[in-house]
Formats: structure tokens, C-alpha cells, sequence
């Protein structure tokens, strides 16, 4: 397989896959944020991840929460940063699902929204690329 037929007929193919992926990424967080409920949450503390393969550091922010009818929970963002985005005792605003404390998020464009924006982006790009090539024969 040629470097021309991977770009040409593969790259469209990853960005549909990709296209695909986001939408399913932005249906779930559309879905989570329509049967939330919001809270205040404090951060507790941040979780330092090392990854040995890019030589980085990632700080997860761990929530503590309650609910209106004062149940007590903890949980740790999916999504981290370097430097971290939020500080130990900082006040930030919490989506949770009645039905399953644990699933819960920081109420952030990021947390929420990133990995469908993300996967969209790619998907566009590599549809572009592979797309453009095969009009352009």
C-alpha cells in the first residue's frame, strides 16, 4: 500500500470514523447535561499522571460535592491539564446525574464539549485532506 492510496482513500475514511465518533461524544454530553443537576463543588486536591512515553505531566482536579439533600461525594475530573486549570480549595460549578453520583463533571466547555470538539476537528481535516485529494483527480 502507497503512500498516495493511504492519503487518498484511508484519510477520508478516519475522518468519517472520526465524524462519527464526535457526534456519539456530543450526543452523550448533550444527553448527561439534560439530566443533570448543578451543584458547587470544592477541589480537594490535584491528582499528578506521568507519562513515560511524551516525558508529561498532567494534574486532575479530584471534587468534592453535595447534594441537595446532603449525600457526600468525591469524584476525579476525566480531564486534566499542565499547568493544572484549577487550584486546591478553588469553588468550581458541578453537573451530576441524580441516578449516579459518580458520574459527575465539571460544569466547563472543556470537560463537556472538548473531546467531541476535538474528534470533530480531526475528522474534518482528515476528510479534507483525503477528500480534496480525490476531487482534485
Amino acid at each position: 500500500m502507497n503512500t498516495a492510496f493511504t492519503v487518498k482513500y484511508l484519510f477520508p475514511l478516519a475522518g468519517v470514523g472520526m465524524l462519527v465518533a464526535a457526534f456519539a461524544l456530543y450526543d452523550s454530553s448533550s444527553a448527561f447535561v439534560d439530566r443533570s443537576v448543578e451543584t458547587m463543588g470544592t477541589v480537594e486536591r490535584l491528582v499528578l499522571s506521568y507519562s513515560k512515553q511524551d516525558d508529561s505531566t498532567t494534574y486532575y482536579p479530584v471534587v468534592g460535592c453535595q447534594t441537595p439533600d446532603r449525600q457526600n461525594y468525591t469524584f476525579r475530573s476525566n480531564y486534566g491539564s499542565n499547568p493544572p486549570s484549577y487550584s486546591e480549595g478553588e469553588s468550581v460549578p458541578v453537573l451530576y446525574d441524580p441516578a449516579s453520583l459518580q458520574d459527575a463533571r465539571i460544569k466547563s466547555f472543556f470537560s463537556l464539549w472538548g473531546g467531541a470538539v476535538f474528534l470533530g476537528g480531526l475528522g474534518c481535516l482528515f476528510g479534507l485532506a483525503g477528500g480534496g485529494w480525490i476531487f482534485s483527480d
